[in-house]
């Protein structure tokens, strides 16, 4: 398996491979590059949603929120994992 290692770990491959239904390694490499250029940071929204992604990112990482899912990013630009983003995440709450 040959996998751009500047851009995806295997982890993050088969995360969204998993979670995203995506069986093509080609279309998981493009969602994560389609997550780093349009994808949103936690200084891009308002308090809630602002701090869901701060406490999710750590130890160096950044969370992005794209297409209904939020990317873990490490300082390099790689990505580490992906998870869904909850239900709430970008509604407005009252």
């Amino acid at each position: 398996m040959n996998i751009e290692t500047n851009i995806a770990t295997i982890h993050s491959i088969n995360r969204i491979k998993e979670r995203c239904n995506t069986k093509n390694q080609h279309k998981a490499i493009k969602s994560i590059r389609l997550a780093l250029q349009r994808g949103k940071r936690a200084e891009d929204f308002t308090s809630w949603e602002r701090s869901y992604l701060s406490k999710e990112a750590y130890d160096n990482c950044v969370a992005i929120a794209y297409n209904g899912f939020c990317y873990i990013v490490n300082s390099e630009e790689s990505c580490i994992t992906v998870y869904n983003l909850p239900a709430w995440f970008g509604k407005k709450k009252h």
